[in-house]
């Protein structure tokens, strides 16, 4: 760079420190100054350079950290919009005695062993449902019984059917079932699927798994995820209700010391898991009226959000994920259910009868039978703890003994229910829903949504283009007097008026 080049461009910088809107820049040039006051001004305008950067340096961070926001939208979203969850109704009495009776008839005619001996042994297969391994003995006796009865070595068919065979059936359980007030065929309403409870009546429960193809229990009934059922409105006549029946006389292997059944609730679309937070599990007795009155909350996120990348927004959307039980369809609690059960594939080589079973697996190699009880106890309290997918420091000691499933991120959309349950002795029993029946063995349940209401929450981008480009505006405006004009001014000054001042000099 010549002379000429030098001189010019220091005329042109000292120009440009004059006339910026830049703060400080003009004391570093004016001439007849102390040289103390340039060093001093100089050590500002660093100082204040560098609290920028570091502001700039929050502002990304808090960026990559919080992608997303999730804000009340409303407190008036009518519950029509509100899907109506899934419902599964169990009975404490896992084998019911009087069908334990007639399976021990039916396997002695073909078995040859003593009836008597069959039906002691029949409790042994509620070990299935609790995975306890007290008294337990002649299994390998009950198995063999249960394969030649079965004329099969198909450990599926052989343990599944003699469960569904022994457990009460959802005629017995179901009297009357009533849907927005009015009276249905309780058939058609309801059918027996399993659950993280064994065999259950369930209702709208859409989610169908590869096992369920080849079973009958499911022939003729639709699973189209498209047929859902929502709240029509606030109040009992609004909802579900159900004439249910429990006969503790034929109770033969209880999983509780209470008389009564057990309702579910969770969301129909998803694999009904207590991990996941997704279901609630309440116990009402016989002889009561039981009020179960519901509320959601729904967390729906904007299309925005799916241009984060999942690493940053830390939540999955139904259709980016996967897994075994639907590859077109990701929830938080089916990917739980995949964790747990690979976990139990891996440790004991089977999966109990009430959960989803793998494609990939054959029946044979995966159905957990009488003589993997021992396996299934063994780890039964590892399977009740998830690795949360943030590090807790204070947890290192319980996640040594839980199952890893850090992989499984929330449902950027969802739907949650709470239950408030309030309980009425039988006072009446010849009203609509009853008739005239056994206050002993029933009790009236009621399902519905005691708001109008609910919570509606979006969840959206934290900071737009618009938003970041503000928040970075406003510091380079506070600290050093920065705009974008300021990039203008400063490229006028380098070209145009250095060009100028070249050409007026030569």
């Amino acid at each position: 760079m010549t002379e000429k080049w030098k001189k010019c461009l220091e005329l042109v910088l000292k120009d440009y420190c004059n006339s910026t809107a830049l703060h400080g820049y003009k004391y570093l040039v004016k001439t007849k100054r102390p040289k103390l006051e340039k060093i001093i001004w100089s050590a500002i305008l660093i100082s204040m350079l560098s609290v920028t950067l570091y502001v700039f340096n929050l502002m990304l961070d808090d960026y990559n950290n919080k992608a997303t926001v999730t804000v009340l939208e409303t407190s008036k979203w009518h519950v029509h919009n509100v899907l109506f969850p899934g419902i599964a109704i169990c009975d404490v009495n896992k084998i019911s005695r009087k069908r334990a009776m007639d399976l021990s008839k039916e396997m002695f005619q073909v078995t040859n062993i003593s009836q008597q001996e069959l039906y002691d042994a029949m409790k042994w297969f509620g070990k299935l449902y609790d995975f306890d391994v007290n008294n337990i003995q002649d299994v390998n006796l009950l198995q063999r019984a249960l394969e030649k009865f079965t004329n099969s070595r198909n450990n599926y068919e052989s343990i599944v059917n003699a469960l569904l065979m022994l457990a009460p059936s959802c005629e017995e359980i179901l009297v009357k079932c009533f849907w927005l007030g009015r009276e249905r065929n309780c058939s058609e309403m309801f059918r027996t699927r399993q659950t993280m409870d064994g065999y259950c009546c369930t209702f709208n429960y859409k989610k169908r798994y590869p096992i369920d193809t080849n079973s009958q229990l499911y022939a003729g009934f639709s699973f189209k995820s498209k047929n859902q059922l929502y709240f029509a409105d606030s109040g009992i006549d609004h909802g579900l209700t159900v004439v249910v029946r429990s006969q503790p006389d034929d109770y033969y292997y209880p999983v509780s010391s209470t008389e009564g059944l057990n309702v579910k609730l969770f969301n129909s679309l998803e694999y009904p898991d207590a991990q996941s937070g997704g279901l609630i599990d309440s116990f009402f007795p016989l002889g009561h009226e039981v009020f179960m009155q519901v509320s959601a909350t729904t967390v729906r996120a904007m299309p925005n959000v799916e241009q984060i990348p999942i690493h940053q927004r830390d939540c999955i959307f139904p259709h980016e994920g996967e897994t075994v039980f639907d590859p077109s369809f990701y929830s938080f609690s089916d990917c739980l259910a995949e964790c747990k059960l690979k976990s139990i594939l891996a440790l004991c080589e089977c999966v109990p009868f009430f959960m989803p079973v793998l494609k990939s697996y054959k029946f044979s190699k995966q159905i957990c039978t009488l003589q993997d009880i021992s396996c299934l106890n063994k780890y039964r309290e590892k399977w009740m703890n998830i690795v949360p997918s943030i590090k807790v420091e204070e947890l290192d000691s319980e996640m040594q003994n839980a199952v890893d499933c850090k992989h499984c991120l929330p449902s950027c959309s969802y739907t949650t229910y709470s239950v408030t349950t309030q309980y009425i002795p039988f006072v009446n029993l010849t009203n609509k829903y009853t008739g005239n029946l056994n206050q002993n063995e029933h009790s009236i349940l009621h399902i519905y949504s005691d708001t109008e209401y609910t919570m509606l929450y979006t969840t959206d981008i934290l900071y737009y283009w618009f938003d970041i480009l503000s928040n970075f505006g406003g510091a380079c405006s506070l600290f050093i007097g920065f705009s974008l004009i300021s990039i203008v001014e400063f490229v006028y000054f380098l070209t145009i008026r250095l060009y100028s001042k070249l050409m007026s000099d030569s």
